[in-house]
């Protein structure tokens, strides 16, 4: 019997297909949980998408021997229930790599039958395979990651998807192999939960470090938990007896009263990973943390001042514990977290953490940007909106980051990807007490150039809460900052060394690299005096031959070595008028054998890409390679692309397949021709 009416000639087909009980069982409660959780669902689209994803994946299996098709609901359902996202999302993620197993259901399918918004995004998480790699510090995993950030801001979906697919896969990771588990488990803890904490989406990144740390660090997962279960009974009834008094406090009080203000107290389930960071951290036992005890308090209000006045009504019952109280209400998180976080000893005073905010702040909590999508344009190409102010300046960073990259080292930009996507933050006070927020460790020189690029150009020094720091000075959380500048201060080099911002590091090598432009033209015009007044005319090929034998690769470096005097006039033009005398020719070395080892030199043609570094990177790699020396290096370029003539010396046995193999591994080289 058939059980749907499509009408495309595509899916013509699933009119006749008719669904095992056990599987129509599933689609019916899919169904339900779809339209508990999603606001008037189009019913037929999401039965279509369960329908093909049953189709296509009906007859693969998992390593765990379970049907491929139920892992596919899996992230749909978490996609839903999890991370509370919309029915676009859902539709998308019982289709994500449907067109890897299909050829029938491409993305040009999957567009017609659903829309434009779907296929994208489905297209977009097949594009950022980059998350099952570490991040490494080439430039061709740098580029990819820079396509993911980038794709964010057209919709966050993707991203989002491809976290509830790993969820997933954590989830049933015990099938897989030891070294699977463990490599799959870093990946998750180095890019994943990352993701998850910008995002807001505190669960499941708790989740996701509890699946991983259980695999990364099998034993100490199994002692905490265990201890955890042991007393969790214990736990339990504390949290009531100190939950009670404030229960009845808060009841009694006549401002909330006045107000109909009700609220929620509970306990506050602590997570393995993070209880075995604080036993590392503090060198304490897990039986001296104060927050292995925790409540929350919700209230219903969207005043956030409610917050504050209650946590003055616990305090008058426990004692506040020094140095807890953390305010993340005036001074919310990155990923837009708000709440009053505190420590009070309870009774037998043993401390407790108290988490106190109102329901909205509960809801971002819970559900991170999600709790801010806006999709009221429609069905539009790619256009999740999301409205928090802290997402939004976290993505126009991530943007001017990209945007400036040529004006980083790729160890540069992998650093600040590191330090400004998944940073520990700190909230400074301008003087004129706005409040700014850095990665922590973050200078007054990263204050003033965020402030703005004239400022931190000439800034000599700063004041922080009245002070003069020096300019490496590392701020914290509540300081108060003045830059005092000079009109005769400029970037220096060491100055890269002293700032951890994009926005900084942009900006000094911006300077920098303008300066040495200017310092090149000087030497250039030093240089072509000079030849002028010696009546010395040569060639390019003959200029090249010789800046490349004084270990100047590219002429730009020796122009500025004339200027900065690391090469004197004098000393280029003996050298040149040497080589005129005796003709430019490159040194043959035969083959020789000395103390009994074998010296051969040999020669190689290289094609390839142009891009910044790939020659370093060429010669770089020969250095490092023992049993491997360098005669020369001749490189011509055309358009992107270049020539490279490569002539080595390769000592004893060592074999030429050997560098060839070397050679391709160096992204960008397209052809390797050796010759005699």
């Amino acid at each position: 019997m058939a059980i749907f009416n499509f009408t495309s000639k595509l899916t013509k087909e699933l009119n006749e297909v008719s669904l095992p009980f056990e599987v129509g069982t599933e689609l019916k409660s899919f169904l339900d949980l779809c339209k508990k959780h999603i606001k008037n669902p189009n019913l037929e689209k999401i039965k279509k998408a369960f329908i093909i994803n049953y189709e296509v994946h009906k007859d693969n299996k998992r390593v765990s021997n379970e049907e491929y098709w139920r892992h596919n609901l899996a992230v749909a359902k978490i996609s839903l229930t999890e991370i509370h996202l919309d029915e676009t999302s859902v539709i998308a993620s019982l289709l994500y790599n449907i067109p890897v197993y299909s050829d029938v259901y491409n993305i040009k399918a999957i567009e017609k039958e659903f829309d434009k918004t779907i296929a994208e995004i489905i297209n977009g998480i097949g594009k950022i395979n980059i998350l099952n790699t570490h991040i490494e510090l080439d430039n061709e995993h740098l580029e990819k990651f820079r396509k993911l950030l980038l794709s964010l801001s057209t919709d966050v979906r993707i991203l989002l998807i491809k976290i509830a697919v790993r969820l997933e896969n954590m989830r049933t990771l015990q099938y897989l192999d030891l070294e699977h588990q463990k490599r799959i488990s870093h990946e998750t803890m180095e890019i994943y939960v990352p993701f998850a904490n910008r995002f807001g989406i505190r669960n499941i990144k708790w989740m996701l470090e509890d699946l991983s740390f259980k695999f990364i660090n099998k034993a100490a997962y199994d002692e905490i938990k265990s201890k955890l279960t042991l007393n969790r009974k214990q736990r339990e009834d504390y949290v009531k007896l100190f939950s009670k008094p404030v229960q009845k406090a808060l009841e009694k009080d006549a401002l909330l009263q006045s107000k109909n203000i009700t609220f929620e107290i509970s306990g506050r389930a602590k997570h393995i990973y993070s209880i075995f960071n604080k036993i590392r951290i503090r060198q304490k036992p897990m039986e001296e943390l104060y927050d292995l005890f925790a409540i929350r308090v919700v209230i219903n209000s969207d005043d956030p001042m409610l917050c504050f006045y209650i946590y003055g009504l616990i305090a008058r019952i426990y004692a506040p514990i020094p140095e807890t109280f953390k305010d993340y209400i005036s001074s919310p998180k990155k990923n837009g977290y708000q709440s009053i976080h505190t420590a009070l000893l309870g009774p037998q005073r043993k401390p407790v953490e108290v988490q106190i905010r109102t329901n909205d702040m509960h809801l971002q909590s819970e559900e991170g940007l999600a709790a801010h999508f806006n999709y009221k344009r429609g069905m539009l190409p790619s256009n999740s909106i999301f409205d928090d102010t802290n997402v939004k300046v976290w993505l126009d960073s991530v943007k001017d980051l990209f945007e400036n990259r040529h004006n980083l080292s790729s160890t540069q930009l992998l650093d600040s990807l590191k330090k400004n996507l998944f940073f520990e933050e700190i909230h400074v006070f301008t003087p004129e007490n706005k409040l700014l927020t850095f990665p922590k460790d973050a200078t007054p020189l990263d204050f003033a150039f965020e402030i703005h690029t004239d400022l931190g150009t000439h800034c000599i020094s700063a004041k922080v809460n009245g002070k003069r720091v020096a300019l490496n000075h590392k701020m914290q959380s509540g300081d108060q900052v003045e830059i005092i500048t000079s009109k005769n201060q400029l970037p220096e080099k060491s100055w890269l060394n002293m700032v951890i911002t994009p926005k900084a590091k942009s900006a000094i090598n911006k300077h920098l690299k303008k300066v040495k432009a200017t310092r090149i033209d000087e030497g250039k015009k030093i240089w072509n005096d000079a030849l002028k007044k010696e009546n010395i005319s040569i060639n390019f090929l003959e200029f090249k031959k010789m800046h490349q034998e004084l270990s100047f690769r590219e002429q730009e470096n020796f122009y500025y070595a004339i200027a900065e005097g690391d090469i004197t006039v004098s000393k280029a033009l003996d050298f040149l008028k040497y080589k005129i005398d005796f003709g430019f020719r490159e040194i043959e070395l035969q083959e020789t054998r000395t103390n009994s080892k074998l010296y051969v030199d040999t020669s190689f043609i290289i094609f390839g890409e142009m891009r910044e570094g790939i020659i370093s990177e060429i010669i770089d790699m020969i250095i490092a390679t023992e049993q491997i020396d360098i005669i020369s290096v001749m490189v011509e370029k055309f358009d992107l692309k270049f020539e490279a003539k490569l002539k080595i010396v390769l000592h004893g046995n060592y074999e030429h397949k050997k560098i060839l193999n070397k050679l391709f591994e160096i992204n960008g080289i397209g052809t390797v021709r050796q010759i005699k």
